[in-house]
């Protein structure tokens, strides 16, 4: 396994971007460990890049925890 250099993600819009590219470009295998997200756009485009890759035969693991609020703080 060939590793990226090191690089510092200061944009949020950045850093999910650049992990649906990572997970649309997976052939063998994706982990993702996430602590807390918020139900929205970003999420379900995450989910939906997780199962397309799941649909291609692509090994999957996400685990952590979710913070589904709606806005407003409200379950």
């Amino acid at each position: 396994m060939t590793q990226a250099p090191l690089r510092l993600i200061d944009d949020v819009a950045e850093f999910y971007r650049l992990l649906a590219a990572d997970i649309a470009g997976a052939v063998t295998s994706v982990r993702l460990e996430m602590y807390a997200y918020q139900e929205g756009e970003i999420a379900r485009s995450l989910i939906a890049a997780m199962a397309e890759r799941a649909r291609r035969g692509v090994a999957g693991e996400a685990g952590g925890r979710a913070d589904v609020r709606r806005r407003g703080g409200q379950p």
